[in-house]
């Protein structure tokens, strides 16, 4: 059953009239959604400059590891740093790999906190976050030790992987551990290496219709509200891109289903903002509103906190 909020909902004719500047409560039907291929709605987002861009695909990420294992320039290692060679994990790939680990972590016995790996593929240094808690690819330039072109994650975590943003950062690798750092973590390697860190965000478009109009609105900011699911962890988990997989689907079915398209209560906000020619347009996004569920099928209504 659909949770209906006492406060009487809009007509999409009326949010189109109303203008900028107002919250709405409607009752919609989602009849279209973009993008199609809903592992595009993943983006990176960087909080200082606001630019937003594609999270680079896996093609792409293994070509700048390839490119930068070519390198044949050698690399002295930075004064705080010891150079020597690690053993992959076991696996398909056997081999060592050049690295580079701080004094300090190795004299403290933390030799697991860090690691700085050089000529490694995509796969092995997705194998070496096995037994080391931080990963960090570098290459050789000019002699000297750097991260690679920060369209490749700077930082691997686990199954998580972090970017930089191109436009703010400013690379000067240093190390991480000092300065009072207890704890190593993408927030201080990121401040340490010059790195302006991007997050994770979810952005769509959706086309929402009543029996008066239709409207187009963004999902972006409360996105992470509206799934249920942190963008993060969507980035890292492929179980929490199919949860959102099946949420999208349950309230839009694919036109060769049989399924319904179930009536919405949702909040929008209104706003002014210039396109590209310079003239305000009004825009909307969805606001405050996400799926309800008590079923791990996630097949639920949507419901504003009103």
């Amino acid at each position: 059953m659909f949770f209906v909020p006492d406060r009487h909902p809009e007509q999409l004719s009326e949010v189109r009239r109303a203008g900028p500047g107002g919250v709405h409560h409607v009752r919609v039907q989602l009849r279209s959604y973009e993008p199609r291929k809903l592992h595009q709605l993943l983006k990176l987002y960087c909080s200082k400059c606001s630019s937003m861009q594609d999270v680079p695909d896996e093609e792409l990420v293994e070509n700048l590891f390839s490119q930068a294992s070519r390198s044949p320039v050698p690399c002295d290692p930075p004064p705080w740093a010891l150079s020597g060679m690690a053993r992959l994990p076991p696996g398909p790939l056997k081999r060592t790999l050049s690295i580079h680990m701080s004094k300090q972590l190795v004299s403290e016995g933390k030799t697991t906190q860090l690691i700085f790996i050089m000529g490694s593929s995509l796969e092995e240094a997705i194998q070496l976050t096995s037994g080391y808690q931080n990963v960090v690819p570098v290459m050789s330039s000019g002699g000297h030790m750097t991260l690679l072109d920060l369209s490749a994650p700077f930082l691997f975590r686990g199954r998580k992987r972090f970017y930089g943003c191109r436009n703010c950062s400013d690379v000067v690798i240093k190390e991480p551990w000092g300065n009072g750092v207890e704890l190593i973590n993408e927030k201080t390697i990121a401040e340490a290496f010059g790195i302006q860190l991007m997050q994770f965000v979810f952005l769509m478009k959706f086309k929402l219709q009543d029996a008066t109009d239709s409207l187009d609105v963004f999902l972006f900011r409360d996105a992470e509200l509206f799934f249920g699911v942190t963008a993060e962890d969507a980035a890292a988990n492929q179980e929490a891109q199919s949860r959102i997989c099946r949420m999208v689907e349950s309230i839009c079915p694919p036109e060769d289903s049989t399924g319904e398209r179930p009536w919405l209560h949702l909040c929008l906000v209104s706003y002014s903002r210039e396109d590209d020619f310079g003239q305000n347009q009004t825009c909307y996004q969805i606001c405050h509103s996400a799926i309800a569920s008590s079923s791990p099928d996630l097949q639920a209504p949507f419901h504003p906190p009103f």
